[in-house]
């Protein structure tokens, strides 16, 4: 997220890029590319629904980075439904609530810290998306 100006050196010598900060929109087309936004923190996590965000966040990591979630977690090799996963993430973690059940919320908010962090590894939160962009830039350089 951008925060100030600033000049970015791209690979060719003599080429910059001048990022300013600025509004993003978080309803898009399809609504893939706002959880990958939202995901890589890149508008207020009061956008989305915590729940909704924390399951995508699981569900995306379970299906292209399986491997760092089961190391982080201490997993096993099974693929747990997300409600299963949260509980057991929480009961490794003791996330609990008061009434002794094990605290969604927290669960959530720790998985979108550790990704934003890169505690669990480099994740690439556009391979969701891609056949969307893939049919994205065709139609673009057909107008062009």
């Amino acid at each position: 997220t951008t925060k100030k100006i600033q000049w970015i050196n791209a690979l060719k010598p003599n080429i910059q890029f001048l990022d300013t900060p600025g509004v993003l929109y978080h309803r898009f087309y399809d609504p893939k590319i706002s959880l990958s936004l939202a995901l890589a923190g890149s508008f207020k996590d009061s956008v989305l629904p915590l729940e909704h965000l924390g399951q995508h966040a699981l569900s995306y990591l379970q299906k292209y980075y399986f491997h760092n979630l089961k190391k982080r977690f201490d997993l096993d090799d099974n693929i747990f439904p997300i409600f299963d996963l949260v509980q057991l993430i929480g009961r490794k973690r003791n996330f609990y609530t008061k009434n002794s059940q094990v605290d969604q919320n927290k669960v959530y908010q720790t998985i979108l810290k550790e990704i934003r962090e890169d505690i669990l590894g480099k994740i690439n939160f556009d391979l969701d998306i891609l056949p969307f962009l893939d049919v994205f830039f065709k139609q673009q350089t057909k107008l062009s």
